[in-house]
């Protein structure tokens, strides 16, 4: 039964990891800055034939910045919060590559992605631990992918470098993850 549950918030929580779910990178904890948010994605500040990554990447990654920082302050389990300021810190540095490049604004969270976080919320011990994980892991798969279609794909020779570089960081990211999934399964 806990299994389930945890695969279900994790289910829930990454399915929006490209559904525009952000929230200002140097805002304060994600609880305060997701939900004073409105729902709905910017318009874009500039003509770019690489933007959906961009947009894409970035969401992805302020959302993993949000959840990172819910981590580091709600889990009780020092390797999390360790692993939860590492990601935080890594993305914020990326987040701010890609707009840079991209010349992109944020996206705002959706109404789903508030609840997501709310459930999350709600959540202690080792289940929020496992369940953050899980996410972590999901996104991440997820978040590889997109960077490795676009290290192949991007219209943009600085977009097609900036993800064949970023992958390297994304990919040591999830096994960290992992390994420390694997650590706290054996608990």
């Amino acid at each position: 039964m806990t299994r389930a549950i945890i695969a279900a918030m994790a289910l829930a929580l990454s399915g929006a990891a490209s559904a525009q779910y952000a929230a200002p990178v140097s805002a304060p904890p994600p609880q305060a800055s997701i939900e004073a948010a409105k729902p709905g994605a910017p318009a874009p500040t500039g003509s770019n034939a690489d933007e959906p990554f961009y947009r894409d990447a970035i969401a992805d990654g302020v959302r993993d910045v949000a959840l990172a920082r819910l981590a580091a302050t709600q889990s009780t389990n020092a390797d999390v919060k360790t692993l939860a300021g590492t990601l935080a810190n890594e993305h914020v540095t990326l987040n701010s590559e890609l707009r840079d490049a991209g010349k992109v604004s944020e996206p705002r969270p959706t109404a789903a992605d508030n609840r997501a976080m709310a459930d999350m919320r709600k959540m202690s011990g080792a289940l929020f631990d496992r369940t953050w994980l899980a996410t972590m892991e999901r996104d991440h798969l997820a978040t590889i992918a997109l960077f490795e279609d676009a290290s192949l794909k991007a219209q943009d020779a600085t977009t097609r470098h900036l993800a064949t570089t970023a992958l390297e960081s994304l990919r040591q990211q999830l096994l960290q993850v992992q390994d420390l999934e694997k650590k706290l399964a054996g608990q």
